[in-house]
Parts: C-alpha cells; structure tokens; sequence
C-alpha cells in the first residue's frame, strides 16, 4: 500500500477518486522507505475532519496521526509518548480524544487539552490483559471496546478520566463472554449493539456486553464460507452489516 485512496460520488453514479501519498500530504513512510506509506484505520471527528493513522511497523519517527478539513487542509501530530507508530487502530471518543490501538497498547491524543495531550495505557500501568490489541471500537455512549487474540474483550467505561487535571488511568473491566475466543474485529450497531469476529463465527452481544443475543456461524448459515471471521463493516445509512 504505497498510497491512500478518498472516494467520493458525485451525482447518480459517478465516484472520483483521490490518491494520497508522501508526495501530495503529510504522510510519511515507512524507515527505510520514505514513499511507501502504510496508512491504519480512518474515521471522522465533529467538525468533520478526517483523522487517519500513519502506521510504521519498524516504530520509525514521524507522525503519528495526520487530518485533513473539510477545507482540505493537512495536519500531522507525532507521538509524544515515546512509542512510536506501531497502532493501526482510531476511535473518537465523546470528549473529542482520539485513541489509537494496536501491538503497543492503548495510547490517546486530544489536542485541546489544558492539561496532558497524550498518554499511554499498558499492562505496566493499568489492568490491560494484553499490550496487542487485535480489535477496537468506541461505542455510541463513548465506551472503549478492546479485544485480543488471549484475553477475549475488554470495556473502558469512563475514558475521559484522562483527561482530569490530574489524570488518571480509567478501570479496565474484562467481559465473562467470549474470554477464550480470539477476538479479530468489533463494530457496534445503531442499536449499540457489539458484533465481534472471532475464529469461531460472529457473536452479537447486548450493549452492556453481558449478554448473547445472536450467533453466526458455518453450521447455522452455509452461505459463510468460513467461521473464522477477520472483518466486519456496517453501512450506517440502513444498518446493514
């Protein structure tokens, strides 16, 4: 992946496509390869701007995340924490903090902070089962939703306790469903509902994470080609997963 694609339609049918790259943005490559940009997850703030990360597998410099406005103007913000660009996952949370997920833990940016801006959260400092995060999501309520390859999911119920004067690491509760499922993606429905991918098929929980409300597998659906499941995605508009 040496470049980054924006899409957009215009008109009935016609979708103009756009591509980014270290030559026309802020991204920056990977060490050793300044034009081969490898770019993580994307998703969109409150004032509609895009914020993307900018992954490095080798933990090289450069930034960590970059936006662009509505207005089409570029940003970029390295990673102040020391850990450098080994997260692949973005979620926003109700008081605008952006998180990044990923083999390094948990980390959290907000730029408008009057206090500390960023900050990490790992098994060293907090009750995190484990540093590599497979999946992440921000639910409708603004919980953080984590899973990984060993330690099932796990729930950030009050993710702005960082953001105190002094602050704090929030508690990290970790759910009795599914701790021994390999977790491969979460996404959460209109109804803030939790679809989770695992190696065994798709398991719908409540939105409180407490419950099973719905199962996916080969044996029930033949149309799946597999139980293993590596990625959900959810049309917003009709709810369709």
């Amino acid at each position: 992946r040496r470049v980054l694609f924006r899409s957009c339609k215009l008109g009935d049918s016609a979708i103009v496509v756009k591509q980014y790259t270290s030559a026309n943005s802020l991204f920056t490559g990977i060490s050793g390869s300044p034009n081969y940009v490898l770019g993580g997850d994307a998703t969109g703030d409150r004032n509609k701007t895009s914020w993307i990360v900018n992954f490095d597998p080798t933990n090289a410099q450069g930034p960590l995340f970059v936006t662009r406005d509505i207005s089409g103007a570029w940003k970029s913000f390295a990673n102040e924490t020391g850990s450098g660009r080994t997260y692949v996952m973005i979620g926003i949370d109700a008081a605008d903090t952006k998180w990044a997920a990923g083999s390094s833990g948990l980390l959290w940016f907000n730029e408008r902070s009057q206090g500390t801006r960023w900050g990490r959260i790992t098994t060293a400092n907090s009750t995190l089962t484990d540093n590599d995060i497979s999946a992440f999501a921000v639910d409708r309520n603004g919980m953080l939703w984590m899973g990984s390859g060993t330690a099932g999911l796990s729930v950030i119920s009050f993710p702005s306790l960082v953001l105190r004067p002094s602050p704090s690491i929030p508690g990290i509760s970790r759910l009795r469903l599914l701790r021994d499922q390999v977790i491969n993606d979460i996404i959460v429905d209109p109804q803030n509902n939790k679809w989770v991918a695992t190696n065994s098929g798709v398991w719908i929980l409540t939105e409180d994470g407490g419950d099973t409300i719905g199962y996916i597998n080969k044996k029930r659906y033949p149309a799946l080609l597999s139980d293993e499941i590596k990625s959900l995605a959810l049309d917003p508009i009709s709810g369709t997963v």
